[in-house]
């Protein structure tokens, strides 16, 4: 349950940088928070069971469906394997994971990802006919690129490839930040 609370522990340290920007709109720069309090926050929330309970909980009774990637194209994975889907639109997110209809993503295998649909939302209750089974989806190139990206996108360090080919990961890395996909 690491990859929860590290994750929980980010949004934290994301909102509170928020504030302080919020705070302080006129300052030419933003001071980051130190390793030290970074490593205190997320160690504070390591130890909040309550929350990571509630993760766990929200997870353990989501619709899984898993799909099966035959393209040749494999699934790649990170050193934070667990990336979150908004509902809503085609976006990644890193914060307001457990937001309505936000979704875990999460690759098993260079040929397997599951995925982890609310129960409790409307908008996913025709899943319910496909839990803990095999997703009758056919998966195309593009849309393993697109959970690839997941990966890319949640990695904090490394992005990890069963082939050799990482020419994707860095094109879609340096779009992180920018709107070059807000449309999508």
């Amino acid at each position: 349950m690491k990859w929860g609370t590290y994750l929980r522990g980010m949004w934290l340290v994301d909102m509170l940088m928020k504030d302080e920007e919020k705070s302080n709109k006129k300052a030419k720069c933003h001071r980051r928070l130190s390793n030290r309090d970074e490593t205190g926050i997320h160690t504070r929330w390591l130890w909040n069971l309550e929350m990571i309970h509630s993760i766990a909980e929200r997870i353990e009774k989501s619709i899984w469906i898993f799909g099966r990637n035959l393209t040749g194209f494999p699934f790649i994975t990170s050193d934070n394997p667990v990336a979150f889907h908004e509902g809503n639109t085609h976006r990644w997110v890193k914060i307001g994971f457990l937001a309505r209809g936000a979704y875990p993503v999460f690759p098993l295998s260079p040929e397997i990802v599951m995925y982890c649909y609310d129960r409790n939302d409307p908008k996913y209750r025709a899943l319910r006919k496909f839990g803990d089974a095999l997703s009758p989806v056919e998966f195309n190139v593009p849309l393993v690129r697109h959970d690839n990206a997941g990966q890319v996108f949640n990695a904090g360090r490394f992005v990890i490839s069963p082939i050799n080919d990482f020419k994707f990961a860095r094109e879609f890395a340096q779009t992180i930040g920018t709107d070059r996909y807000a449309r999508y």
